[in-house]
């Protein structure tokens, strides 16, 4: 489930295996340091631009910041999801003591050193990407308020277009929003009891929230957006909902009726 919505850059042709980074602590020192190579060379890049044609740093940062803005909506969700992973643990029992090894990488087992080590790199992509990413959108987006809210752009607000085009100006921060939802579905949501009902139903309760907030808001301009929105957030729901019915463990033979109709039903 969580592939659909993360951006996963072993999933879409990048084997990084073959590139030599195949425990996970190096694919998630890859995944976080990637962007952030990809974000300074991209803004060193249109800051030179600009001190080439005499038109100053500002105006470089105010140039590269669209770019910059998408870079932050691919990553987001992945390196959060890559990060989160570091706190996944599941248990073996052994003929001695319980183990407990890291869901992400069966070879590092949970309290050694190694997974310290994980845990602090995981710590350090989390503070710099959910939580710096989110600061970020919240300061650009305090800045320009006023510009969306009277709808009279200014060169930061016609910047910030990527992020909030789409939505009313009373919700020009809803992409914030959407943003958190992610960080949820694929990331904290992971860390809930993997793999039992508890898992599926707080991330069915979660979506179920959030569409209800879709329904009520109703952020976009368009309104042919809202009616998908509402019904993107209706099939998250659905998913959810029907995963939990088949993780129920079927009635018992004695049930007669109820037995049939559950097997009818799946």
């Amino acid at each position: 489930m969580t592939q659909a919505i993360n951006l996963n850059i072993g999933g879409v042709g990048l084997p990084l295996q073959c590139m030599g980074i195949g425990t996970y602590v190096q694919q998630l020192a890859f995944t976080m340091l990637a962007p952030l190579v990809i974000a300074i060379l991209l803004t060193a890049g249109f800051v030179l631009r600009s001190w080439r044609h005499s038109l100053g740093i500002h105006a470089g940062l105010l140039a590269a910041l669209p770019w910059f803005l998408s870079l932050t909506f691919l990553v987001y969700p992945m390196v959060s999801s890559a990060s989160l992973r570091a706190f996944s643990c599941e248990d073996f029992e052994d003929f001695d003591t319980d183990r407990s090894f890291l869901r992400a990488d069966y070879s590092v087992e949970c309290g050694t050193s190694q997974h310290e080590a994980a845990k602090s790199l995981a710590t350090a992509g989390i503070l710099i990407y959910p939580v710096g990413i989110s600061f970020v959108y919240i300061m650009l987006m305090l800045r320009a308020r006023r510009a969306l809210l009277d709808e009279k752009p200014t060169t930061l607000s016609k910047a910030l277009s990527f992020l909030v085009r789409d939505y009313e100006p009373a919700y020009f921060w809803w992409e914030l929003v959407e943003a958190w939802k992610k960080l949820f579905l694929v990331g904290f949501a992971v860390l809930i009891s993997p793999g039992s009902i508890l898992q599926l139903v707080v991330s069915f309760i979660f979506a179920l929230i959030y569409m209800l907030l879709t329904g009520a808001a109703r952020p976009f301009k368009d309104d042919g957006d809202d009616y998908f929105a509402q019904a993107c957030s209706f099939g998250l729901v659905s998913v959810f909902f029907f995963s939990i019915i088949l993780k129920v463990p079927p009635p018992p033979l004695k049930t007669g009726y109820l037995y049939v109709c559950y097997y009818l039903y799946l």
